[in-house]
């Protein structure tokens, strides 16, 4: 369907509103240079305050993977077993072992911090995380 005269001009007048805009253009460049808009010193302060890092425990989460089929595994036992007082309890235990496997795997990535701690020295290259290290390069590659 295509845009009457109106609806056009409308568009139009709008497009040039925005490419006059000077703060507007600022934040598109910025955008495109993948790089959060400016914001003032003190919400950028308060945001890296509250910001958690993560970092993922693989053997926490294979743990609750596991976790959660047992939990499976016994869940389908019980419901097999029937409607007697073992079905029931058997179906109720496979179904905490679902929710405590979820929850070690939820739990694997939180706490970066404490896991920082009990890193060795020489486990971590230098140069920051493996994100900020990526986004060095990128924008190294770009630059050139």
């Amino acid at each position: 369907m295509a845009f009457s005269d109106d609806d056009n001009e409308i568009l139009n007048r709008m497009e040039q509103d925005l490419l006059n805009d000077a703060e507007f253009s600022e934040r598109l460049r910025e955008f495109g240079d993948h790089a959060e808009p400016a914001k003032p010193a003190s919400e950028a302060a308060a945001r890296n305050q509250n910001k958690i890092e993560l970092s993922w425990s693989p053997r926490k989460a294979a743990l609750g993977g596991l976790l959660v089929l047992i939990g499976l595994a016994v869940l389908l036992t019980g419901v097999t077993i029937g409607y007697s007082v073992l079905g029931i309890v058997t179906g109720v235990v496979g179904v905490l072992l679902m929710f405590g496997g979820i929850y070690v795997v939820i739990n694997s990535a939180i706490g970066g911090k404490e896991h920082a701690g009990k890193r060795d020295k020489g486990s971590e290259p230098s140069g920051g995380s493996f994100g900020e290290r990526q986004r060095k390069a990128f924008d190294k590659r770009r630059r050139n």
